[in-house]
């Protein structure tokens, strides 16, 4: 399993920690799992891009993939200093590998991922008023709706 207990080391103290539990709208645990879920599919989406620049039949084609998959890396760092922040620990970051059959419905794939990746940080912006909290879940869910552009008109050339 990818989580571990405790999520708070014992003794440790964050920044952050004073005042977390009146700053999450549900549960905190519930929060941090979600956290953890994005980041593992962050580093999916790392290594899926990789392959699909590989596949990519255009130049232009690959160009459009880099800017994600250059994004995915910055999300991955980004949300695990997050997650170190708030609870002490490195994530635990294992990417799991995207099957696909051709470049056209890796497209397709990169696309739903996108748009799932997007409601997923909507619900973490939603489930905290932490501002600097938000902030990172901002830019990450706004570059995901991005993405999800990207990949839509990418397959639509096809």
């Amino acid at each position: 399993m990818l989580y571990m207990y405790p999520y708070i080391q014992a003794g440790y103290r964050s920044e952050w920690m004073p005042m977390l539990s009146s700053h999450f709208h549900h549960d905190f645990t519930a929060f941090l799992l979600q956290l953890q879920k994005a980041i593992h599919e962050e580093a999916t989406a790392i290594y899926f891009y990789q392959n699909l620049i590989a596949m990519a039949p255009k130049e232009w084609h690959k160009k459009w993939i880099e800017h994600p998959y250059k994004d995915e890396k910055k999300h991955l760092r980004i949300l695990s200093e997050l997650y170190w922040r708030i609870t002490g620990r490195q994530p635990v970051v294992q990417a799991a590998q995207t099957v696909f059959g051709n470049y056209k419905e890796g497209l397709l794939k990169a696309l739903e991922s996108e748009l799932e990746a997007f409601e997923s940080y909507r619900d973490l912006y939603l489930a905290t008023d932490r501002a600097d909290i938000r902030d990172v879940l901002f830019e990450t869910m706004t570059d995901e709706q991005e993405h999800a552009l990207r990949f839509s008109f990418l397959y639509h050339d096809l």
